[in-house]
């Protein structure tokens, strides 16, 4: 097994956001801020402001697993949206939300193409992900029998 198949998934995506950031942007740009949310916080707008500036979302099942990769001028929102269909369509919501900031609203969809297509060169299942975790996370209906 290889470095790479060995760390875990927010190790990963932690280190291709500092390669981005040292690759890609400009010296004189302030960096970007990262900050970690469940469900409940990033949709908290009062004590996280940060949930309402543009960015990058990562979304972690409850295993740990990285499944999805967005973008969003306004990741509570975004999110949200995320929850809301997870609950109508009977799933678990994420667990782990990893945010990441930028600091020029252009920058989100730079940094999110980058990081799906490096998942996506470590990990060529993950677009799969996802439909791995809507079929993981589905709950068994009761029928009420």
């Amino acid at each position: 097994m290889n470095s790479e198949t060995s760390k875990n998934d927010a190790a990963i995506f932690d280190e291709l956001v500092q390669q981005y950031a040292t690759t890609y942007r400009h010296p004189d740009l302030p960096p970007f801020s990262s900050h970690q949310h469940d469900i409940v916080s990033i949709h908290d707008d009062v004590r996280y402001p940060e949930v309402l500036k543009p960015g990058v979302y990562a979304l972690y099942d409850h295993e740990g697993t990285l499944f999805y990769i967005g973008e969003s001028s306004s990741p509570s929102r975004r999110t949200y949206d995320h929850k809301r269909d997870a609950c109508k369509n009977n799933q678990r919501p994420p667990q782990h939300i990893h945010l990441i900031t930028v600091t020029e609203p252009w920058e989100r969809f730079s940094l999110e193409q980058f990081l799906q297509s490096k998942f996506q060169s470590k990990f060529p299942n993950f677009r799969g992900r996802w439909d791995e975790w809507v079929k993981r996370e589905a709950q068994p209906e009761s029928n009420g029998e």
